[in-house]
């Protein structure tokens, strides 16, 4: 008992010497009550540090992926609901065993055909090479291969398995990886 009222007096004193001195505000966090301001509840103001990704490939479950620069794009097949149950599907142990995965994704008369198709959409890709093309179509194909339509500016990481193999059919110098759609 001597220990838990030790600890929450430091506690306490920790926390009064963050807040003002007004009464009104050392009563709130003495009985832990959340800090109201004048439309509510204040939003989390200390936001968590971005993590790396770690130096190991503890987070694979398939036994095909790779490192990846950045911890959106560490993800496995299997983490991801869509994609694992596309995989589950056919009873494989990775995406990119699945038998639809090449087809899809790797077969370049598919793909240049789909480019077509998401040229007319949307309209060209501008300033890319052909080989980076082929990458951005691959993806695209992946994501309606599992997820269906996302929208335009709706992105979400791809597994690294999928990524790696993708990239490494149409190898280019300028693969960037996973990135959010900018703000406009």
């Amino acid at each position: 008992m001597s220990n838990e009222s030790s600890d929450s007096e430091d506690s306490s004193l920790h926390l009064s010497h963050l807040s003002s001195s007004s009464d009104e505000q050392d009563d709130r966090l003495e009985n832990d009550e959340p800090d109201i301001g004048p439309i509510g509840k204040l939003p989390y103001q200390f936001e968590p540090l971005a993590e790396e990704p770690d130096n190991d490939l503890q987070w694979c479950c398939c036994g095909r992926c790779r490192l990846m620069p950045t911890l959106p794009e560490s993800r496995c097949c299997r983490e991801t609901d869509k994609v694992n149950e596309r995989r589950e599907e056919a009873g494989a142990n990775c995406i990119t065993e699945h038998d639809g995965f090449e087809p899809i994704c790797l077969n370049e008369h598919v793909l240049r055909v789909a480019y077509f198709q998401y040229r007319q959409q949307y309209g060209p890709r501008q300033g890319h090479e052909i080989n980076e093309q082929y990458i951005y179509t691959a993806y695209w194909q992946f994501v309606r291969w599992c997820w269906g339509f996302l929208g335009r500016q709706v992105r979400v990481p791809l597994p690294s398995c999928a990524v790696c193999q993708i990239r490494d059919k149409f190898a280019s110098e300028e693969n960037v990886g996973f990135q959010y759609p900018p703000l406009h």
